[in-house]
Protein backbone atom coordinates (compact mmCIF):
# COMPACT_ATOMS: atom_id res chain seq x y z
CA UNK A 1 0.00 0.00 0.00
CA UNK A 2 1.30 3.57 -1.18
CA UNK A 3 1.19 6.17 1.49
CA UNK A 4 0.78 9.54 0.27
CA UNK A 5 3.66 12.34 1.24
CA UNK A 6 2.72 15.17 3.61
CA UNK A 7 3.95 18.15 2.07
CA UNK A 8 3.95 21.94 3.27
CA UNK A 9 2.41 24.34 0.65
CA UNK A 10 4.10 28.09 0.40
CA UNK A 11 0.63 29.38 2.04
CA UNK A 12 1.23 26.90 4.77
CA UNK A 13 4.69 27.99 5.22
CA UNK A 14 3.84 31.77 5.05
CA UNK A 15 1.23 31.38 8.06
CA UNK A 16 3.76 29.31 10.38
CA UNK A 17 6.48 31.98 9.68
CA UNK A 18 4.10 34.65 11.18
CA UNK A 19 2.80 32.47 13.79
CA UNK A 20 6.16 31.43 14.83
CA UNK A 21 7.54 35.23 14.38
CA UNK A 22 4.77 36.84 16.61
CA UNK A 23 4.99 34.08 19.30
CA UNK A 24 8.54 33.32 19.79
CA UNK A 25 10.26 36.29 17.73
CA UNK A 26 12.30 34.32 15.50
CA UNK A 27 12.60 34.61 11.77
CA UNK A 28 11.24 31.84 9.59
CA UNK A 29 12.30 32.54 5.98
CA UNK A 30 10.81 30.34 3.10
CA UNK A 31 14.49 28.79 3.02
CA UNK A 32 13.81 26.99 6.21
CA UNK A 33 10.63 25.44 5.08
CA UNK A 34 12.08 21.68 4.55
CA UNK A 35 13.17 22.13 7.70
CA UNK A 36 9.89 23.07 9.53
CA UNK A 37 8.02 20.58 7.29
CA UNK A 38 10.15 17.44 8.26
CA UNK A 39 10.12 19.06 12.24
CA UNK A 40 6.42 19.36 12.51
CA UNK A 41 5.20 16.01 10.62
CA UNK A 42 6.14 14.46 14.14
CA UNK A 43 3.41 16.79 15.27
CA UNK A 44 0.69 15.82 12.63
CA UNK A 45 1.35 12.51 12.95
CA UNK A 46 0.73 12.15 17.29
CA UNK A 47 -2.59 14.52 16.61
CA UNK A 48 -3.58 12.09 13.46
CA UNK A 49 -3.80 15.06 11.05
CA UNK A 50 -3.17 14.50 7.53
CA UNK A 51 -2.03 18.57 6.45
CA UNK A 52 -0.24 20.94 7.57
CA UNK A 53 -3.81 23.53 6.77
CA UNK A 54 -5.43 21.28 9.37
CA UNK A 55 -2.69 21.65 11.65
CA UNK A 56 -2.25 25.50 11.63
CA UNK A 57 -6.16 26.04 11.71
CA UNK A 58 -5.89 23.95 15.24
CA UNK A 59 -2.88 25.44 16.47
CA UNK A 60 -4.71 28.92 16.24
CA UNK A 61 -7.96 28.24 18.19
CA UNK A 62 -8.14 28.90 21.65
CA UNK A 63 -8.49 24.86 22.70
CA UNK A 64 -5.31 23.97 20.06
CA UNK A 65 -3.59 26.84 21.29
CA UNK A 66 -3.83 25.52 24.68
CA UNK A 67 -3.12 22.16 24.28
CA UNK A 68 -0.64 22.27 21.60
CA UNK A 69 1.66 25.63 21.84
CA UNK A 70 4.53 24.29 24.12
CA UNK A 71 4.92 20.79 21.94
CA UNK A 72 5.24 23.68 19.02
CA UNK A 73 7.77 25.05 20.50
CA UNK A 74 9.79 22.57 21.70
CA UNK A 75 9.88 21.32 17.56
CA UNK A 76 10.49 24.12 16.19
CA UNK A 77 12.93 25.45 18.68
CA UNK A 78 16.56 24.75 18.50
CA UNK A 79 18.48 23.41 20.91
CA UNK A 80 22.18 23.05 20.01
CA UNK A 81 24.89 23.25 23.29
CA UNK A 82 27.28 21.91 24.43
CA UNK A 83 29.31 21.32 27.94
CA UNK A 84 31.83 24.49 28.18
CA UNK A 85 31.12 25.93 24.47
CA UNK A 86 33.08 28.63 23.41
CA UNK A 87 35.40 27.65 25.93
CA UNK A 88 37.08 31.70 26.33
CA UNK A 89 33.73 32.82 28.26
CA UNK A 90 34.07 30.20 31.16
CA UNK A 91 38.20 30.82 31.18
CA UNK A 92 37.25 34.84 31.48
CA UNK A 93 34.40 34.02 34.10
CA UNK A 94 37.24 31.88 36.10
CA UNK A 95 40.32 34.33 35.64
CA UNK A 96 38.58 37.64 35.75
CA UNK A 97 34.91 38.15 37.17
CA UNK A 98 35.47 35.82 39.96
CA UNK A 99 38.81 37.09 41.16
CA UNK A 100 36.96 40.72 41.09
CA UNK A 101 33.95 40.05 42.88
CA UNK A 102 36.62 38.55 46.16
CA UNK A 103 38.49 42.00 45.32
CA UNK A 104 35.81 44.27 45.33
CA UNK A 105 33.98 42.65 48.26
CA UNK A 106 31.10 43.38 47.20
CA UNK A 107 29.36 40.03 47.21
CA UNK A 108 29.89 38.80 50.24
CA UNK A 109 26.14 37.79 49.93
CA UNK A 110 25.14 35.50 46.81
CA UNK A 111 26.12 36.25 43.13
CA UNK A 112 23.00 35.76 40.44
CA UNK A 113 23.99 34.56 37.48
CA UNK A 114 21.09 33.89 34.62
CA UNK A 115 21.26 31.36 31.96
CA UNK A 116 19.08 32.78 30.21
CA UNK A 117 18.89 30.07 26.90
CA UNK A 118 19.97 26.98 28.33
CA UNK A 119 18.35 24.86 26.57
CA UNK A 120 19.03 20.97 28.29
CA UNK A 121 21.35 22.20 30.81
CA UNK A 122 24.84 21.98 29.65
CA UNK A 123 25.63 25.83 29.66
CA UNK A 124 24.00 26.78 33.81
CA UNK A 125 26.32 23.26 35.05
CA UNK A 126 29.28 24.16 32.84
CA UNK A 127 28.69 28.25 34.96
CA UNK A 128 28.31 25.95 38.00
CA UNK A 129 31.51 23.97 37.56
CA UNK A 130 33.42 27.13 37.37
CA UNK A 131 32.00 28.48 40.82
CA UNK A 132 32.84 25.29 42.48
CA UNK A 133 36.04 25.41 41.42
CA UNK A 134 36.97 28.91 42.11
CA UNK A 135 35.38 28.84 45.30
CA UNK A 136 36.94 25.33 46.59
CA UNK A 137 40.37 27.75 46.39
CA UNK A 138 39.07 29.37 49.91
CA UNK A 139 38.73 27.65 53.17
CA UNK A 140 35.82 30.41 54.03
CA UNK A 141 33.91 30.88 51.15
CA UNK A 142 33.89 34.74 50.00
CA UNK A 143 30.38 34.14 48.14
CA UNK A 144 27.35 32.02 47.18
CA UNK A 145 25.92 31.92 44.20
CA UNK A 146 22.65 31.06 42.45
CA UNK A 147 21.92 30.03 38.63
CA UNK A 148 18.64 31.28 37.10
CA UNK A 149 18.38 28.73 34.14
CA UNK A 150 15.34 29.81 31.41
CA UNK A 151 14.34 28.87 27.92
CA UNK A 152 11.34 28.98 25.98
CA UNK A 153 10.95 24.99 25.62
CA UNK A 154 9.70 23.26 28.57
CA UNK A 155 10.65 19.72 27.29
CA UNK A 156 14.20 21.23 27.48
CA UNK A 157 13.59 22.78 30.87
CA UNK A 158 12.47 19.36 32.01
CA UNK A 159 15.87 17.62 30.45
CA UNK A 160 18.16 20.21 32.00
CA UNK A 161 15.94 19.91 35.47
CA UNK A 162 16.81 15.91 35.58
CA UNK A 163 20.58 16.37 34.38
CA UNK A 164 21.34 13.33 32.99
CA UNK A 165 23.71 13.16 30.10
CA UNK A 166 24.59 10.10 27.93
CA UNK A 167 28.25 9.83 27.61
CA UNK A 168 29.15 11.38 24.47
CA UNK A 169 27.55 14.52 25.42
CA UNK A 170 30.18 14.78 28.59
CA UNK A 171 32.73 14.50 26.38
CA UNK A 172 33.71 18.30 25.96
CA UNK A 173 33.89 18.03 30.12
CA UNK A 174 37.66 17.68 31.47
CA UNK A 175 38.07 14.45 33.13
CA UNK A 176 38.96 15.69 36.60
CA UNK A 177 35.29 17.63 36.48
CA UNK A 178 33.70 14.12 35.16
CA UNK A 179 35.13 12.26 38.57
CA UNK A 180 33.84 15.49 40.65
CA UNK A 181 30.64 16.75 39.73
CA UNK A 182 28.98 13.19 37.72
CA UNK A 183 27.80 10.49 39.05
CA UNK A 184 27.40 7.46 37.50
CA UNK A 185 24.12 5.65 36.81
CA UNK A 186 23.81 2.03 37.98
CA UNK A 187 21.54 0.60 35.73
CA UNK A 188 23.31 2.11 32.80
CA UNK A 189 26.90 2.90 32.24
CA UNK A 190 26.69 5.09 29.06
CA UNK A 191 24.53 7.27 31.57
CA UNK A 192 25.53 10.36 33.73
CA UNK A 193 23.90 12.88 36.48
CA UNK A 194 25.00 15.99 37.57
CA UNK A 195 25.49 15.84 41.29
CA UNK A 196 22.42 16.82 43.87
CA UNK A 197 25.16 19.21 45.20
CA UNK A 198 25.35 21.23 41.83
CA UNK A 199 21.75 20.60 41.02
CA UNK A 200 20.48 22.42 43.84
CA UNK A 201 22.72 25.58 42.53
CA UNK A 202 20.36 25.66 39.46
CA UNK A 203 17.28 26.70 39.37
CA UNK A 204 14.31 26.49 36.24
CA UNK A 205 11.86 28.66 34.59
CA UNK A 206 10.23 28.73 31.21
CA UNK A 207 10.89 32.57 30.13
CA UNK A 208 10.16 33.94 26.50
CA UNK A 209 12.92 36.42 25.95
CA UNK A 210 10.82 38.51 23.35
CA UNK A 211 7.55 38.75 24.83
CA UNK A 212 8.19 37.76 28.85
CA UNK A 213 8.55 40.74 31.10
CA UNK A 214 11.64 39.66 33.24
CA UNK A 215 11.87 40.18 37.31
CA UNK A 216 12.47 43.94 37.74
CA UNK A 217 13.28 43.47 41.44
CA UNK A 218 16.00 40.67 41.19
CA UNK A 219 19.07 41.83 39.42
CA UNK A 220 21.66 39.70 37.65
CA UNK A 221 25.15 40.33 38.44
CA UNK A 222 25.72 38.16 35.15
CA UNK A 223 24.13 36.91 32.32
CA UNK A 224 24.74 34.42 29.20
CA UNK A 225 22.77 34.78 26.05
CA UNK A 226 24.72 33.14 23.90
CA UNK A 227 23.74 32.11 20.44
CA UNK A 228 20.41 33.12 20.64
CA UNK A 229 19.98 37.00 19.24
CA UNK A 230 21.15 35.48 15.50
CA UNK A 231 17.60 33.98 15.29
CA UNK A 232 15.65 37.69 15.66
CA UNK A 233 15.72 40.57 13.05
CA UNK A 234 17.94 43.71 14.78
CA UNK A 235 14.49 45.34 15.78
CA UNK A 236 13.89 42.31 18.22
CA UNK A 237 18.01 41.53 19.02
CA UNK A 238 17.71 45.45 20.24
CA UNK A 239 14.63 44.30 22.49
CA UNK A 240 16.05 41.54 24.28
CA UNK A 241 19.45 43.02 24.52
CA UNK A 242 18.10 46.25 26.11
CA UNK A 243 15.55 44.05 28.81
CA UNK A 244 18.62 41.90 29.65
CA UNK A 245 20.68 45.21 30.46
CA UNK A 246 17.87 46.61 32.55
CA UNK A 247 17.94 43.39 34.40
CA UNK A 248 22.27 43.42 35.35
CA UNK A 249 23.35 45.14 37.73
CA UNK A 250 25.82 48.12 37.83
CA UNK A 251 28.77 46.57 36.55
CA UNK A 252 26.87 43.48 35.59
CA UNK A 253 28.88 41.38 32.87
CA UNK A 254 26.78 40.37 29.70
CA UNK A 255 27.89 37.93 27.78
CA UNK A 256 26.73 36.58 24.08
CA UNK A 257 28.00 34.26 21.61
CA UNK A 258 30.93 34.52 19.39
CA UNK A 259 28.58 35.34 16.32
CA UNK A 260 26.78 37.87 17.52
CA UNK A 261 27.89 41.61 17.72
CA UNK A 262 26.56 45.08 19.79
CA UNK A 263 27.94 46.60 16.69
CA UNK A 264 25.72 49.40 16.17
CA UNK A 265 23.54 49.12 19.24
CA UNK A 266 23.02 52.54 21.46
CA UNK A 267 23.93 50.22 24.86
CA UNK A 268 25.14 51.15 28.26
CA UNK A 269 27.76 48.25 28.12
CA UNK A 270 31.41 48.79 27.77
CA UNK A 271 33.86 45.79 25.88
CA UNK A 272 36.14 44.04 28.59
CA UNK A 273 36.86 40.76 25.77
CA UNK A 274 35.57 39.27 22.49
CA UNK A 275 31.83 38.83 22.91
CA UNK A 276 31.94 39.97 26.90
CA UNK A 277 30.57 43.42 27.89
CA UNK A 278 30.04 45.38 31.45
CA UNK A 279 27.53 47.37 32.36
CA UNK A 280 28.45 51.02 32.61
Amino acid sequence: MLFKKILMTDTDMKKFSVFVENEMGIRMPASKKIMLESRLLKRLEKLGLDNFKDYYNYLTTEDGYREEIFSFISVVSTNKTDFFREISHFNFLFNNILPEFVQNNKYNAKVNIWSSACSTGEEPYSIAIMFEEFLSKYKKKPFDYSILASDISVDVLEKAYNAVYHESVIQTIPKLYKFKYLMKNIHDDKLYRIIPELRKKVFFKRINLINDEFDKKKKMDIIFCRNVLIYFNREKQEKIIKKLINSLNKDGYLIIGHSESMIGFKVNLKSMAPTIYRKI
